[in-house]
């Protein structure tokens, strides 16, 4: 999974962030590091891994600070497919709206 969050948002906020989706996603025994001003999230290649990412999805999106800064959010699966979590959820939220 890779996160990229707003460019226009202070870097000190923007290091507590990446620093709480970091520190959220290794008490979820998965690798997590930022690299270019991306945060690269990967399974450590244990069996539960699948089910340790759906966590940190399931709280990222239900953080506001997270929504509101977040530009890039893609899952990739192992078959080589992606997602754009950012899509995915928006169009969720639209739909539960109406």
């Amino acid at each position: 999974m890779k996160i990229r969050l707003n460019a226009n948002i202070p870097n000190e906020l923007k290091v507590i962030m990446a620093d709480k989706i970091i520190d959220f996603s290794k008490k979820n025994n998965l690798k997590a590091e930022c690299r270019n001003q991306t945060i690269i999230i990967e399974g450590m290649g244990d069996t539960n891994d699948f089910a340790h990412v759906g966590i940190v999805v399931s709280e990222l999106r239900k953080t506001d600070w997270f929504m509101n800064n977040v530009i890039y959010w893609i899952f990739y699966d192992s078959e080589g497919g992606a997602e754009d979590l950012i899509l995915h959820y928006k169009s969720k939220n639209l739909a539960n709206d109406n």
